[in-house]
């Protein structure tokens, strides 16, 4: 049995990607406070219980049965070590997201919807680098965001994440393929807007996303690709000297000096004192400013997640427990949701992989930006993630039966007039 989603709160749902996220309400002590995105998800969430419920020939899906777990897991390890609850909660707010993905074929194409996700970012990102206008971040308003772009986000962090997914989703498409002048064209802007972001695990990504792209579809037009390469790595070459930026944030941070330091710091931490994080005395005076800040985090997590014993091993020291950054996506799923939290999101980002090449690749870039930042608790990254899946979930579907029928390509407006049918249930 299909959920339905009305119109007009699928259509909000689908606007909550293009608006920046403004509190309401703010909560002391929390980055996030009640929005405007809460109550429509929340209205979202309800309609989807009530349907499904409602209805016993609802069949549960194998994503529905993890995000089950991985929440109780966690609501689990909030109960036992604390934490926050905000951080159980998240979890399920992001995953209305792949009802709204599923839905949203009926309504647009995918290429036409990225398109215009990436597009409204773009032009907000180079108003930002020219200090017009400033942007909604995790701490508020901030008039001037010039130095480090956000976007509509609430980072520069979530921000390159975006970007990433956006041109997984524009290079691996589910349906009408791009040229490689547009390929090359998307590649550049994606290089040109990161560098405004100043993200380093973002543009990493970035160079992986296209160089895959190269390989999968010019593996066998050696000189095509060669040339691509070539003018993708010149293009590199020439915003990276235009723009220091991350140049600046990578000098003098990883040598031995600093791999020393970080050892004889970790030795000297002391778990129950977490207000002495302030571990800079150890580095030189020229180690980048967030090198310091994150080793120091990832020191007191780790050793603060050892000394908790067998239970929080397995299931975490508390979602929330080290705030709003840790700095190292991995580790904080490890060390705040234990063994078991992490093997089970694992496990969900490997249904995403095994779905087709461009939930693949979003998996790639997740996992890349995942080692150095906590972009698994990021909104608009989370959202778009679960909203790919979803799309492509009911887009295979669809293709499946259309298949069988023998019948022609869909089109979104023929599913708004029930020309087609299925289920979207895997």
């Amino acid at each position: 049995m299909k959920i339905k989603i009305p119109f007009y709160l699928e259509l909000a749902g689908i606007s909550l990607l293009f608006i920046p996220k403004v509190n309401i309400v703010q909560f002391k002590g929390e980055t996030a406070g009640l929005r405007i995105d809460d109550v429509l998800l929340a209205l979202i969430g309800a309609w989807i219980g009530i349907f499904s419920f409602a209805n016993l020939r609802y069949r549960v899906k194998a994503i529905e049965v993890r995000i089950f777990i991985f929440t109780l897991f966690s609501f689990f390890a909030w109960l036992c070590n604390g934490g926050s609850i905000f951080y159980v909660v998240r979890t399920c707010e992001y995953f209305i997201f792949f009802y709204i993905g599923i839905e949203a074929v009926k309504l647009f194409k995918l290429k036409t919807l990225i398109m215009s996700l990436l597009s409204v970012n773009a032009i907000v990102m180079v108003l930002q680098s020219l200090s017009l206008i400033g942007g909604f971040t995790v701490y508020g308003w901030w008039e001037d965001v010039g130095y480090r772009v956000v976007g509509l986000t609430a980072g520069p962090w979530e921000i390159g994440l975006l970007i990433n997914l956006c041109l997984c989703a524009l290079l691996f498409p589910l349906q009408n393929f791009i040229t490689k002048k547009t390929a090359l064209l998307l590649f550049i802007l994606g290089a040109y807007l990161l560098l405004l972001a100043g993200g380093r695990m973002p543009l990493i990504a970035h160079g992986i996303i296209f160089l895959c792209y190269l390989l999968r579809y010019f593996y066998k037009r050696v000189l095509s690709s060669s040339i691509l390469i070539g003018l993708g790595v010149c293009a590199a070459m020439f915003l990276l000297s235009s723009n220091d930026l991350v140049v600046e944030r990578s000098r003098s941070t990883f040598n031995w000096e600093n791999i020393n330091a970080l050892t004889n710091a970790y030795a000297a931490l002391d778990v129950t004192d977490p207000e002495r994080l302030d571990m800079s005395s150890y580095f030189s005076g020229q180690t980048d400013p967030s090198w310091i800040i994150r080793v120091s985090k990832w020191c007191f997590a780790i050793k603060y997640f050892v000394a908790s014993g067998p239970l929080a091993w397995l299931f975490g020291t508390g979602p929330g427990r080290y705030g709003s950054a840790l700095d190292g996506g991995f580790l904080r799923l490890l060390t705040e949701h234990g063994v078991l939290g992490l093997i089970v999101f694992c496990s969900v980002l490997h249904l995403f992989a095994r779905q087709n090449a461009m939930m693949l690749m979003c998996v790639v870039a997740f996992a890349i930006n995942l080692i150095f930042l906590d972009v698994h608790i990021t909104y608009k990254v989370m959202a778009l993630l679960f909203f790919l899946y979803g799309y492509s979930l009911q887009w295979s579907s669809l293709e499946a039966r259309r298949k069988e029928l023998g019948g022609p390509e869909w089109k979104p407006e023929e599913l708004r007039s029930n020309a087609l049918t299925a289920s979207g249930e895997k």
